[in-house]
């Protein structure tokens, strides 16, 4: 047999690999709604970035520099402030109902010291409920204050640090949440879409008559893994699509070769650990895919199954 002749024979049985996942209206559900649900769920939700968090001010001093420091962090993309506070006593019914994530306290004498070159008290009181969001709040202030202490009050420095960030210059959380999912869809729905594969021959009591038919044990395992890799690259580059259009990620590079080789190695690889899980058969057997390619485990290794 020649290998057209061979590609035209194993093209049948990968066509009807290739319908059993559209014919089906659960496989049809599986391979379009969770794709995009997880899309957006994890391109908006699952995001460790401040923006526009509610914050409130007491200001005591309402001296130039207080007031420079409360428009430098009022004018930062992070925060809004939400209110401006008369004393201290309204800062627990501020935190309580947690109408703001922070407070800024900026004490009388703030002003003052800073004229005679001491060091001015600015208190920074976060709701502690959420330690990681609070942490980011508590941080990003610090930046702030530091940023007003070279700009306005000259505070020298021996060491001055620039930092810079590669490929994510303003280090949003959504650029490698989205990027991430590219590989992790892949993997998750070759997986699962190879192993219904298995279950359905066998709720449909059709693997023992594949097991019987002309195709060779390779040729069935093949002809079982490619329908899952091709629809994984599909759903990757759809997630690449909605990742540059959508969500405005930049991709640099070739997109198309660099990706393709990727996620071909990698969905293989998903593809071919899921077949090395044995498929319990309703007779209490089981049919494994190994390095001798099918065979039934009360057979010998020596078994021939075509």
């Amino acid at each position: 047999m020649t290998f057209g002749e061979w590609l035209r024979w194993f093209s049948n049985l990968f066509v009807k690999e290739f319908l059993t996942y559209f014919i089906d209206p659960a496989s049809r559900f599986i391979l379009v709604v969770p794709l995009i649900i997880q899309i957006f769920l994890f391109g908006y939700t699952a995001t460790f970035d401040l923006n526009h968090a509610p914050i409130a001010v007491l200001n005591e001093s309402h001296g130039r520099f207080s007031q420079q420091l409360v428009s430098q962090i009022g004018a930062s993309p992070t925060f809004y402030i939400r209110r401006y506070l008369d004393n201290a006593s309204q800062m627990k019914d501020e935190l309580n109902p947690r109408d703001s994530l922070a407070i800024v306290h900026i004490q009388s004498d703030f002003d003052s010291k800073l004229a005679q070159g001491k060091q001015g008290p600015v208190q920074i009181i976060t709701d502690g409920r959420n330690s990681t969001t609070a942490g980011l709040a508590a941080a990003e202030l610090s930046t702030i204050i530091q940023e007003f202490n070279h700009r306005y009050v000259g505070v020298p420095e021996g060491i001055d640090i620039e930092t810079r960030a590669w490929y994510n210059p303003n280090l949003q959380t959504q650029w490698n949440i989205v990027t991430a999912l590219i590989g992790t869809l892949s993997f998750i729905q070759v997986l699962m879409l190879s192993a219904l594969s298995v279950a359905r021959e066998r709720e449909h009591g059709t693997f023992d008559q594949l097991l019987v038919s002309p195709y060779r044990p390779f040729e069935i395992l093949l002809a079982k893994a490619t329908p899952p890799i091709v629809i994984g690259i599909a759903q990757t580059f759809i997630v690449v699509l909605f990742a540059v259009f959508w969500f405005d990620i930049p991709m640099r590079g070739m997109l198309l070769p660099n990706r393709l080789g990727d996620l071909f190695n990698f969905s293989d690889h998903a593809a071919g650990d899921d077949f090395l899980v044995c498929a319990d058969c309703s007779d209490g057997d089981s049919f494994r895919f190994g390095h001798s390619g099918l065979q039934h485990a009360g057979d010998s290794a020596d078994s021939d199954l075509c």
